[in-house]
């Protein structure tokens, strides 16, 4: 059985409750041990993020300041408006196997993880949408409380 770590706690702040109980059951029921890299997002963090991959014209289109522009960047937010990714109201988490490499891609770990989740979930009554299940972009480390 895992505990959430300090860094895990931290990210969880601001986080919907719903999505905090998810995350704490999983951990001590998932078969991998994992890490919450991502929460609740400040106006800063989103900026940050929508710059990613875009052009300074694009920032300034959104009024955002063009400085957060990093056009060489992967893209990491696709919302029209910053404020309403699922990170700024405290919806998502993005969460990451442990030990952190967050160029891993190995399924396994990631799949390990969705179905402590996804268990979880069921168990509490919580609706969540995994990124996993995208289309467009597959995004293994998203999980967003739908209500």
């Amino acid at each position: 059985m895992y505990k959430l770590g300090k860094r895990s706690l931290n990210n969880l702040q601001g986080v919907n409750p719903n999505r905090v109980k998810v995350v704490e059951r999983a951990m001590q029921s998932t078969t991998q041990d994992f890490t919450v890299v991502e929460g609740k997002h400040s106006k800063e963090q989103c900026s940050i993020n929508y710059g990613k991959g875009r052009m300074a014209s694009e920032c300034t289109q959104k009024d955002i300041d063009p400085e957060y522009a990093r056009p060489n960047e992967r893209q990491v937010t696709w919302v029209s408006q910053i404020l309403a990714s699922k990170h700024a109201t405290g919806r998502t988490v993005d969460i990451y196997p442990y030990p952190i490499n967050m160029k891993d891609s190995d399924l396994k770990k990631f799949k390990a993880i969705t179905a402590a989740m996804k268990q979880t979930a069921a168990e509490l009554g919580v609706t969540i949408n995994l990124g996993s299940n995208w289309q467009k972009i597959k995004d293994l480390q998203h999980f967003e409380v739908v209500q």
